[in-house]
């Protein structure tokens, strides 16, 4: 196909040299940090100032801090966009707002049942079967549903969309509690003494020393504490009414999960979180470095596979992080496996497109890759396979991803119609940052290029291994394409990847032991 795009003056394709120029997802200099540096800078201040130790009205602050801080460094230093974008929902504001009457009006502990089992699912939510689940829990909901078990599944709803409706099972939701905890420190005062002022101050100082941003933090401290507080209570309020035997969450990180963790741990109630997606030595939600005890982390870990248990330093004991496995991408596997046995996925057919994995944070250094290679006339289909949380934003946040999408040079995929592993199974290479799907497309067999934009230190194991190829500039890039597309690949990646050392099936063990924890 003819590239419109391509100056009409010129019928040849641009220069590779033309398209090495460097370039950040955020226009930062070379000399910027890095995740890596970012990440031992913090970590370093926190041991020099013992931040795990210090508390303010019962309340650990600096897990509460931790992620945020890290997240607000990376994007004001210009190392990652912004995460996510805006919700596509239409109702999500005016939910709010009703979320807001019922935390003040309404009882925020119905329904009153009482449960053997309660799990906080992921927002994120997969059209499976009619039906929308969330994949980390599903086979474990699943199962329970065999046994004779009650179990209560919340969430957060003001995340969901038309994903509220259709479900396996009933929910019911923990965001007025957050609602209300918000509500109330708004009306509510908390007086620092002058030694945590002083505490706060070398905190700032540090930060500043490491970092050169001047970060006010003592609203951001006063804020947390007092809604870590009010939620707490409501939670602790919440289980005594439930009385779960067990709690499992499924991002422990997030500020409106770690005082339901903490209101379960002051009743004795055993937590566990399940893994979600890829960590490493960099994800500080994860990661902690000589700390045998973090307050608000889970008791427990569900891996996904016995690879992960070395990825970071867990604030674990090796016995309590448990292999668990992930049953949904196991069972996506055999239906394709079983399917192209059977023929009905056209299986003699070469997979003949280049898939690229974007995220929120690096989307839009990833997209000029793409651009880069439309503009280079590259031989094969080109498709772009956008997070949901760009599904509303990416015409005006990639203006030159969206033109050449409109010339018919760029597939993008902006919807929940094509199936992820449908588009993996079709692509030839994958092209990402560190986005787990980069994990599952390996699992189906893509040959895996990485590009080296921030966050790539989290898939420092799989380049070392060979497993994916590091790209540093989008004329490495085409010029990889092209030889691949002319069957003159000198140096392909291992085609060897098991994805059993990475994703295990489900393991009966653990779900035995599980059961055991709950019928005890």
């Amino acid at each position: 196909m003819t590239n419109p795009l391509v100056s009409s003056s010129s019928k040849t394709k641009p220069s590779l040299t033309e398209l090495s120029q460097p370039f950040s997802s955020s226009g930062t200099e070379p000399d910027s940090l890095s995740v890596a540096q970012i990440c031992s800078k913090l970590i370093q201040v926190e041991q020099d100032l013992k931040l795990f130790e210090w508390q303010i009205k019962d309340v650990y602050i600096w897990p509460l801090l931790r992620m945020t801080l890290y997240y607000e460094l990376t994007q004001k230093l210009g190392v990652f966009g912004a995460p996510h974008g805006t919700s596509n929902w239409k109702g999500r504001r005016f939910r709010r707002v009703k979320l807001w009457f019922y935390a003040i009006f309404k009882d925020l502990f119905t329904p009153t049942t009482s449960c053997d089992f309660m799990l906080v699912e992921h927002t994120r939510k997969v059209k499976k079967d009619g039906l929308w689940v969330d994949i980390y829990t599903d086979h474990l909901t699943r199962r329970l549903q065999t046994e004779s078990l009650s179990f209560c599944v919340y969430e957060n709803l003001s995340y969901q969309s038309q994903t509220h409706k259709y479900r396996s099972h009933p929910h019911s939701y923990y965001d007025p509690i957050i609602a209300r905890a918000r509500l109330l420190s708004k009306l509510s005062f908390l007086t620092l003494s002058a030694t945590q002022k002083d505490k706060i101050k070398k905190l700032e100082e540090a930060l500043f020393t490491h970092f050169h941003l001047r970060i006010p933090l003592t609203k951001k401290i006063k804020n947390r504490v007092l809604e870590f507080n009010f939620a707490r209570r409501s939670y602790q309020k919440l289980l005594k009414i439930r009385q779960p035997k067990a709690l499992l969450v499924v991002v422990s990180y997030s500020n409106s999960i770690a005082p339901l963790t903490a209101a379960a741990k002051s009743l004795a109630i055993p937590t566990i979180e399940m893994q979600h997606g890829t960590f490493s030595s960099y994800h500080l939600g994860y990661h902690f470095p000589n700390l045998d005890h973090q307050p608000y982390f889970c008791d427990y870990f569900f891996s996904f596979g016995p690879f992960w248990h070395a990825m970071a330093d867990l604030p674990l004991p090796n016995e309590k992080i448990i292999t668990f496995g992930f049953p949904h991408l196991s069972e996506q596997l055999t239906k394709i496996t079983t399917n192209t046995e059977m023929g009905s996925l056209e299986s003699s057919s070469e997979p003949n497109s280049i898939l690229f994995l974007s995220q929120g944070v690096i989307g839009k250094g990833l997209a000029k890759y793409a651009v880069a290679c439309s503009q280079a006339q590259i031989p094969w289909r080109l498709r772009y396979k956008l997070h949901p949380s760009e599904y509303n934003t990416w015409r005006s946040d990639y203006p030159l991803l969206a033109e050449h999408s409109d010339a018919g040079l760029i597939e993008v995929i902006d919807h929940h119609h094509l199936k992820l592993y449908d588009l993996m199974r079709e692509a030839h290479y994958q092209v990402g940052v560190f986005s787990t799907a980069v994990y599952e497309g390996m699992a189906l067999g893509c040959q895996t290029l990485l590009i080296d934009l921030p966050g790539l230190e989290y898939m420092n194991t799989l380049i070392e291994q060979n497993f994916a190829e590091k790209i540093t500039s989008p004329q490495q890039l085409c010029q990889r394409l092209e030889q691949s597309a002319h069957k003159m690949e000198t140096t392909p990646t291992r085609r060897d990847f098991e994805p059993k050392q990475i994703f295990s099936e489900l393991q009966e063990d653990s779900i035995q032991w599980l059961l055991n924890i709950i019928k005890d």
